[in-house]
């Protein structure tokens, strides 16, 4: 497998990292996913903008341009003939003057999830924590680890993040959304970082004449909600039915399905 090191392509056994590098110890980096189906990236300007904006926003200096990723992107796709994939970007900054930022992409597998999750709704866990700097992919990844870990001991496909004050924030690897009647509700931007999935369902949503509020989401007030989902590049709309083994709905509510089906007409137009 080829995988590419500041624009060299090279086989994956040769990529390294060095040992002492102050910048990979103290997680000094950010990172990305573009979802490749078909052999075609998903959203590519997406995720390459929200990686370099990542670095900006942690004041990572480096010298890649947009122009040179989006080539070294489907290099990858051509060297590896990759057809459904993802295909990661880690950038590791500079922790001093000696140090050089390093850029690595890489392929891997594509996570499939049960079909009968989407018809039937899944289960999910809270957990309490918030990452560090909510509106950058930053490497600082050990919450987002643990709190999976713990949702997959009790058999839920994700976590939600709690912040101090209760409100629901975002899932592990997911956006997080809620509907009370006809109006579908998000955490705002300033808590979460963007999802290109997350995007997409609030464009739909609002061409469907769905009204749309980014505003927090209190853990003490699920009740007053009808319908819960998350999205991902991986997951896409996944509903959920059960919370902390609470049922929340007795089946994958009407919003939910109309939204699951302007995704999957949205994603057939654009070839995903």
């Amino acid at each position: 497998m080829y995988v590419i090191q500041n624009g060299k392509l090279i086989q994956k056994e040769e990529a390294s990292i060095p040992l002492y590098s102050k910048a990979n110890f103290f997680d000094f980096a950010v990172y990305d996913s573009i979802k490749v189906v078909q052999g075609k990236p998903f959203f590519p300007e997406f995720h390459v903008d929200r990686l370099l904006e990542s670095a900006r926003i942690i004041d990572l200096e480096h010298p890649f341009t947009k122009k040179e990723i989006a080539i070294w992107i489907q290099l990858l796709i051509d060297k590896n003939k990759l057809k459904d994939s993802l295909i990661r970007f880690l950038l590791i900054g500079a922790g001093d003057e000696q140090e050089e930022p390093t850029l690595f992409m890489f392929p891997v597998g594509l996570t499939f999830y049960d079909r009968k999750w989407y018809k039937k709704g899944v289960k999910v866990i809270t957990y309490h924590g918030e990452r560090i700097v909510p509106d950058s992919k930053a490497k600082d990844l050990l919450l987002n680890f643990i709190a999976l870990r713990e949702a997959k001991k009790n058999d839920a496909i994700e976590a939600l993040l709690i912040d101090t004050d209760g409100n629901i924030r975002e899932g592990t690897r997911s956006n997080f959304f809620a509907v009370k009647g006809s109006v579908l509700y998000t955490p705002p931007l300033t808590d979460v970082l963007e999802g290109v999935t997350r995007k997409i369902v609030v464009d739909s949503a609002k061409k469907e004449t769905i009204e749309v509020k980014e505003e927090k989401i209190p853990y003490e007030k699920l009740d007053e909600f009808d319908e819960f989902f998350v999205t991902s590049t991986s997951m896409n709309i996944m509903p959920i039915v059960e919370i902390d083994d609470r049922i929340v709905a007795s089946e994958v509510g009407p919003i939910t399905k109309s939204l699951i089906k302007s995704f999957k007409e949205f994603c057939k137009s654009e070839g995903g």
